[in-house]
């Protein structure tokens, strides 16, 4: 019988409500200068693999790196790309790599999901912004699903898990909490990353 593991991420902040709300809501350019690079492209293939983890204690301050080795299971999303948007990316596919998923033979039939995931079915048209996984071929999404992107519609809005994504004024209303200020489409999103590389 296949075990589901799922790990709910909740963060508490003790801070004033406008830095939570500016720390919360990343801007659409915050989002794009923390990315290496940002594709549109069609889901063609997805595969789990696990990667091995030291558990780990500090003795005299250094880590022991000698007790049992603890997998870690991912998802890796492979891409047909479309469109480069941002960066410099020369190759038909892409690889992204995600933490979370089912590995059946090397992680006895376990399947791990965290709450910060994202997901896409075969044929999916996403946008995503990634950057590279140290020591690895393999992208990852830049912030979770906050980054990554479904295309719905023929006006292309950019959707998070079934959520349509605005974009926000710069100011915080009286509440401290973001101003809508219109959807995010694939259009708005070439605009302002040109806007965003000639202003730089």
């Amino acid at each position: 019988m296949k075990k589901i593991i799922t790990y709910k991420v909740i963060i508490l902040c003790l801070i004033a409500p406008n830095t939570f709300a500016s720390a919360s809501w990343s801007s659409l350019p915050d989002k794009i200068s923390t990315s290496e690079l940002i594709f549109k492209g069609v889901l063609i293939e997805k595969y789990y693999q696990t990667e091995p983890d030291y558990t780990q204690k500090h003795k005299s301050n250094k880590v022991d790196n000698t007790r049992q080795r603890i997998p870690q299971v991912f998802t890796v999303f492979v891409f047909a790309v479309d469109e480069v948007l941002k960066g410099e990316y020369q190759e038909a596919t892409i690889e992204v790599s995600m933490l979370g998923g089912c590995d059946e033979e090397d992680a006895g039939d376990i399947c791990v999901d965290y709450s910060f995931n994202y997901r896409y079915e075969i044929n999916d048209n996403a946008v995503m912004f990634v950057n590279h996984r140290k020591n690895s071929n393999l992208y990852q999404s830049a912030s979770a699903y906050s980054t990554a992107y479904t295309i719905k519609g023929s006006v292309e809005i950019l959707t998070t898990e079934g959520s349509i994504n605005y974009i926000y004024e710069k100011e915080l209303d009286e509440n401290g909490r973001p101003v809508k200020k219109d959807v995010l489409t694939l259009d708005i999103l070439r605009q302002t990353i040109f806007d965003e590389h000639y202003e730089h």
